[in-house]
């Protein structure tokens, strides 16, 4: 799978376990979301109808009844609609954005108070010096260390200044190319709502088929729990002297016409 693609692969190895395995494997450690919509387009109806009754992941509990996979459990990217923690990046994506923004902003600011506070500290000891009250050599590490703050907090300005024209700047333009809002409330993310429309009209025919398969194994656990409630008054009707054959015969037929799926 990896190094290829899906319309290169041929049909018969699209079907088999190997592809099932390169595929899920391919898909959960893919952080493109064109990637994951792609593979759900190109899945075969050989490899579906397998696909749906594997992963459908219902189970008996207790006397019968079935868990449905919207449980906790059915966290997999595979199962219909969990596609949404995907599409969610698409969010995440542009929230970090804003908050990489603040970040460097904030740095932004440190820098440029830093840089401020070292000139104000060089100006307030070279006006010292002014004063007179230090001459000859012993002024000259003063004004060293006076041009030394000057230096550095040129630095740190322009450190600022890279912060702000450049890195922020170039985030901020990144945004705006890459994520576009709606203009009518609530203002949603346009590429979020793309990403659910593929991933949706991906999975339609395959979300009719696991909703078929959720209410037919919810029928046929409901006609087993009455299969055994019919059985269970034959075996009373037997034992019961006071019993007639006639009533034996009707649970009979009933616990066939059970079987049989009529009502």
């Amino acid at each position: 799978m990896v190094g290829g693609s899906l319309n290169s692969t041929p049909r018969a190895i699209r079907c088999n376990a190997t592809f099932v395995w390169r595929a899920t494997f391919y898909i959960e450690h893919s952080s493109d979301i064109n990637v994951r919509v792609l593979v759900y387009k190109h899945l075969t109806p050989c490899f579906c109808d397998q696909f749906v009754l594997q992963l459908v992941n219902l189970k008996m509990v207790g006397n019968g009844e079935y868990e449905d996979q919207n449980s906790s459990n059915a966290s997999s990217f595979w199962e219909c609609r969990e596609y949404h923690r995907t599409v969610k990046r698409v969010d995440a994506a542009y929230k970090l954005c804003n908050e990489l923004c603040l970040m460097i902003q904030e740095r932004a600011e440190l820098e440029k108070a830093y840089s401020s506070n070292l000139k104000k500290w060089s100006s307030r000891w070279l006006s010292f010096l002014d004063s007179g009250l230090e001459y000859g050599s012993g002024s000259s590490p003063w004004k060293g260390l006076c041009k030394e703050a000057e230096a550095v907090s040129n630095a740190h300005q322009n450190v600022r200044n890279i912060l702000i024209d450049d890195i922020q700047t170039g985030v901020k333009q990144w945004q705006k190319d890459h994520f576009h809002k709606s203009s009518l409330p609530p203002q949603t993310l346009k590429e979020t709502k793309q990403f659910e429309q593929d991933f949706e009209l991906a999975q339609k025919q395959w979300s009719k088929r696991l909703k078929k398969v959720h209410t037919t194994k919810k029928e046929y656990y409901q006609a087993c729990k009455t299969e055994r409630s019919l059985q269970v008054q034959v075996r009373n009707a037997k034992s019961d002297p006071s019993g007639t054959a006639e009533q034996v015969l009707q649970s009979y037929i009933q616990i066939n016409n059970s079987k049989n799926g009529q009502a």
